[in-house]
């Protein structure tokens, strides 16, 4: 005797299924079809040309430029990596929706769907430092949410490597890490039996104590496997920064505040330093066939630079900050007319033999893009402000449910930028990718949060309703 209601209700969780592994997977397919073999940059070309040659410096992180050397020898070229970060980006899109999708098929469909967004993709199609951090946090943080919901001790020992590899691979990483290490530890306490036999994770002060040595141990780890990899070949990046801190100053008080070996460059006069200082970018001032600033590899030449720095500043600090504050809008597009640097829109760096004739997929991509990028969606500040916004209801709710996940994935997106006002190089919208991949997600989780409690008659709802204006 025939079930017809019964089979039909078991194939629908089999469609779900079905369909919530094919977005990724077509997803994965767009971007090789439309970006293949991979966009480059100047930076990308000398971590690529770093990893083919095994010689490494710390200018880049080494970790990355070293798999690439691997990757390059089995698939030459940026392939292999433009594969490598989207099946952790859409390998974690993935995941996220299996977690999420029993408590609301919205959500859910938000978290597959979210990839396709013009900020997330445009980058996607580049092998940049950015993408490779973004990428593997996403999964990491993936199946963290996996571990949560499964209690799964396979799923958090997997995120191991991949937030290692995360940590290594931006050299201020470590803001949007240290969370992320903080949340792990609470998982840990949970599903580790060692940890949960003695019910350590009853003291609130345990896992952070806990998160706190997980996060010195992959400094450490980090730390040790650049200086393996370098072999104390130092190209010492923060000069960059510090050079452009000097030129600002320099600029707008009409004094030179550079040390000797820079003022007697032959390349250098304050009049080129005002002609090439600019918000956007450090580039027109130490990059190019004559830079205007020298920049260095001698220990005592950084010492001395770092000496004028902190003088200085500390003599005009106002003009300081007021150089930051304006690099730090630009970067996050407030009251600026364009984003700078929303995605790479060709090949034009790559290697002639790795360029491609770009068809209708990539050119009308490149539109949708083009059509966005002047947008809220590629403004920071928008995605910072949500960010604050979910750490202050995260806060308020006492991180029920999937509260916690919430205020770890918004805290380590706010901390990464937030971080940015002091060091950042340049405005270029691929620093802050992180940052609007976090705020997203944890957007969609606090959305899902809210739909479970008021489906609960929660008093979450409640709380956060108190919260609004």
């Amino acid at each position: 005797m025939t079930k017809p209601k019964l089979t039909l209700a078991n194939e629908q969780p089999s469609r779900s299924y079905a369909l919530g592994y094919l977005v990724p997977v077509v997803g994965l397919a767009l971007c090789i079809a439309a970006f293949y073999p991979g966009y480059m940059s100047p930076d990308s070309v000398a971590q690529w040309e770093q990893g083919r040659a095994w010689v490494f410096t710390d200018a880049h992180p080494p970790l990355m430029s070293a798999l690439w050397g691997i990757l390059d020898r089995i698939i030459p070229g940026p392939f292999g990596m433009l594969l490598f970060h989207n099946l952790m980006f859409w390998g974690g899109a993935a995941l996220y929706w299996r977690a999420a999708k029993q408590r609301s098929a919205m959500v859910a469909t938000g978290l597959l769907l979210f990839g396709f967004m013009p900020q997330v993709l445009g980058l996607l199609s580049s092998i940049l430092k950015d993408i490779g951090m973004g990428a593997s946090l996403l999964l990491a943080t993936a199946l963290f949410y996996q571990t949560g919901k499964t209690k799964s001790r396979v799923a958090l020992y997997l995120s191991c490597p991949l937030l290692f590899y995360a940590y290594s691979v931006r050299l201020n990483s470590a803001p949007a890490i240290f969370p992320l290490a903080l949340w792990s530890a609470f998982l840990a306490c949970r599903v580790i039996p060692f940890l949960k036999r003695r019910l350590l994770y009853r003291s609130f002060l345990t896992p952070v104590i806990c998160g706190i040595l997980y996060f010195a141990l992959l400094s450490v780890a980090v730390t040790a496997t650049t200086k393996l990899l370098a072999q104390d070949k130092h190209d010492y990046p923060v000069q960059i920064v510090l050079l452009y801190d000097l030129a600002a100053i320099s600029n707008e008080t009409g004094q030179s505040y550079f040390p000797a070996y820079i003022s007697e460059y032959e390349g250098f006069s304050m009049q080129k330093v005002a002609e090439n200082y600019n918000t956007e970018w450090v580039a027109d001032l130490i990059y190019g066939p004559k830079p205007v600033l020298a920049t260095t590899r001698q220990p005592e030449l950084i010492s001395e630079l770092k000496a004028h720095w902190w003088n200085a500043v500390s003599a005009h600090p106002v003009i300081y900050l007021k150089h930051r504050w304006n690099v730090f809008t630009s970067l996050n597009g407030f009251n600026t007319e364009y984003v700078y640097k929303a995605f790479l829109p060709v090949d034009g760096y790559n290697p002639r033999q790795f360029r491609q004739e770009r068809g209708a997929l990539n050119h009308s991509l490149n539109a949708y893009f083009f059509y966005f990028s002047r947008s809220i969606l590629f403004r920071g500040f928008f995605w910072l402000l949500i960010c604050v916004g979910l750490i202050y209801f995260a806060v308020r709710s006492r991180l029920r449910g999937d509260m916690g996940a919430v205020l770890a994935l918004a805290t380590s997106g706010f901390l990464y930028t937030a971080g940015y006002f002091f060091y950042t190089p340049s405005s270029e919208f691929r620093y802050i990718w992180w940052t609007v991949i976090s705020a997203i997600v944890a957007l969609l989780l606090f959305i899902s949060q809210l739909v479970s409690e008021r489906a609960a008659g929660n008093l979450l709802t409640e709380t956060v309703t108190e919260g609004l204006p």
